[in-house]
Formats: structure tokens, sequence, C-alpha cells
């Protein structure tokens, strides 16, 4: 390893990255308007419903039925038929509803016999204050649609998780993942189009006639990516406040999102032809990456589909850990997993780009 070369590399990366004003631009704009957007948005919590259910024989039906008499659609209540107490527990925990129903099988019938059947209710621990409320409502309506009495269903609630009551978490917070992401991403605008640049120009090849190797100039790329990526995903944390807990594993987390989108822009470059080319496939990268973090900002609205994309792990990371404060034992999972998508993507990115200028 020829470190001296290396340094002098970066320092010359850093230089250009600095002296191209758009770049430069796009960075401190970014930066200042994701912290300006997050103190511009509302401490209060206004989340929708979407509730998970469990209803094996004909309850499901007696609750379809009621939810359509009630109009609940259009109030933004959607329920979600699941196939298992386990997997309406799962439904909940993973953020896919904001509560879940346990129906048993035999309800009609235990309410006809003028028994009083158990409704398990499961509420995750940062749901709103009034939603136990607004299902207990629900239960109420439930009864009375099917006996005509109201008082018959006993409900057991179990909040899954750690007990955040009176703690709700505002959606500013939660897009705090959604804003790691994109600070993040901003890095492969520019380390793809000086890579590209840089072959275009065939001062790469030039580079290469020098002592500096194939694998020193690449330590040198990405090292300079992963400072600035790094830098502004942490400065970014830290001005919205979202090192205030567990500030170890949230520079871990940024240093593993700092190598996943060195990779992405190894392979941006190696795809971008020109400038046009370069912020195109950027750009689409941005959107795929940001996709994920949606689903912490509305749970449900993204699919389980968003697991493939590694945003999603880096974005489980920045909530848990910030909002909820998870520690190590909770997220070391997620942290693996997102290690794994780096050293996948940074290896092909780079066998990639090296084809390109072999």
């Amino acid at each position: 390893m020829h470190w001296q070369a290396i340094g002098a590399l970066i320092a010359k990366d850093l230089q250009l990255f600095f002296r191209n004003r758009f770049f430069a631009f796009i960075t401190v704009l970014s930066l200042l308007a994701f912290v300006g957007l997050y103190f511009l948005m509302p401490r209060s919590l206004d989340e929708t419903l979407a509730l998970a259910v469990y209803a094996p024989g004909g309850s499901g039906e007696a609750l379809q039925q009621l939810m359509q008499a009630e109009n609940a659609e259009a109030e933004g209540l959607e329920l979600q038929f699941v196939d298992s107490d386990d997997a309406l527990r799962q439904a909940v925990l993973d953020e896919e509803a904001v509560a879940g129903l346990s129906l048993p099988a035999d309800l009609q019938r235990a309410l006809l016999a003028g028994e009083r059947p158990v409704v398990g209710l499961y509420l995750r621990a940062d749901a709103a204050h009034e939603m136990q409320e607004m299902m207990l409502a629900l239960v109420e309506g439930l009864s009375l649609a099917m006996s005509g009495n109201t008082l018959q269903i006993e409900v057991r609630a179990e909040t899954l998780g750690p007990d955040l009551a009176g703690e709700q978490i505002p959606y500013r917070d939660r897009m705090r993942p959604l804003f790691a992401v994109m600070v993040l991403m901003m890095e492969v605008f520019g380390l793809a189009s000086l890579l590209s640049e840089e072959i275009e120009s065939g001062t790469i090849r030039a580079l290469l006639a020098t002592p500096l190797g194939v694998r020193d100039l690449f330590l040198a790329k990405g090292a300079t990516s992963i400072l600035m990526s790094m830098s502004q995903a942490v400065l970014l944390l830290w001005a919205i406040g979202g090192l205030g807990e567990q500030p170890l594993i949230l520079l871990v987390a940024m240093l593993l999102g700092s190598l996943m989108v060195t990779g992405v822009g190894f392979l941006v470059a190696a795809g971008g032809r020109d400038m046009l080319t370069v912020t195109g496939l950027a750009m689409l990268a941005l959107l795929l990456l940001s996709v994920p973090p949606f689903g912490v900002l509305f749970p449900g609205l993204v699919t389980g589909w968003a697991r493939a994309i590694p945003s999603h792990y880096l974005a489980t990371v920045v909530h848990q850990a910030s909002n909820l404060g998870a520690g190590w034992g909770q997220l070391w999972q997620p942290l693996l997993i997102l290690l794994a998508f780096d050293l996948a993507i940074g290896w092909v990115g780079v066998a990639v780009l090296r084809r390109r200028f072999a």
C-alpha cells in the first residue's frame, strides 16, 4: 500500500469536490433543507390506522360488514387479515399494522349463548394513546352487531415492545431515517461524477501508470466517499437530535450506510457515460433507496419487498435506535445484514468499474 499517495489522492479529491460549485452547493443546501424541514414539521402525532385481524370462522365476515356499515375505510381504517395469532403479533411488531385484533373462532356462538368471549388486542409501543379506546369502541360495535349487547366481550389489551405510553413519536422524528438516507445518497452524485469524469479524461489511467495500484486507487476513492457521506449524515443527525439515544449504534449505522452509498457510487460511475447519464442513474438509485424509510414513516405502506433493499435495514436501525432506544441486542441482526449488503454491492461495484478502465 502506498499510504502517502493514497492520502494525497484523498486530499486532491476533496479539493476537487469543493471546487465543483454545483456539488458543494447541493451538499450544503441539502443539509440546510433537511434540518429546516425537520424543525418546520409539527411536533404532534396524527397517525392513520391500519388494523391487522386474525378472525377464524365467521367473525371476520361480521367485522367486515360492520366496517362497511360504518364507512370505516373512508375514515382511514384498513383491515389486513392474517392466518394466525403469531402472524398477527408479528405484523404489529414489524409495523405493518398499528394494532392487531384477535377474534375467537366461535365468537358469534358464544355471544348468542350468553357467554363472555375474550378478544385479543395488540398495540405497538409507539401507537397513539387514543388508539386503545378506538379499538375498544370497535369491539363494542362488533358485539352489538352480532348479539345486540355491547358488554358481552372481554378485551385483553397487550402492548408489544417497550412501553412508550405518553411518548408517541412525531412524524418529524420518524423521518430521521429518510433524512439520513437522502443525505448519504447525496454523495453518490459527487463520487460517481468524479469517477466518470476522471475515466473519460484519462486521469484514472494516468494515475495507474504511477506506482499507485488499482487497490490503492479504490481505497482512496472509497475513503473520500465514506468521509464525505458519513460526516454529512452525522452532522445532520446531531442537528435534529438523532444522536441523543444510542450514539455508538447510530455511528456504526452511518458508517455502514456510507459503505453502501460508496458501492452504489461505483456502480453508477461504471454505468454512466457522461454527466447527464450519471445524474439520471444516481437519481434512480436515490429514489429506490428512499422507499424503505417511508415504511417507517407510514407503517403498512411498503410491503415485504423493501427488505431486498439495503436501506431498509439502515432505516430500521436509525428509527429504533434514535426513537425507541433499541440496543445492540435488538439491532445486531439488521446491522449484520446491512454489512453483508455493503460487501456485496462494494465487490460488484469495484469489479464492474474496474472493467471500464482496465
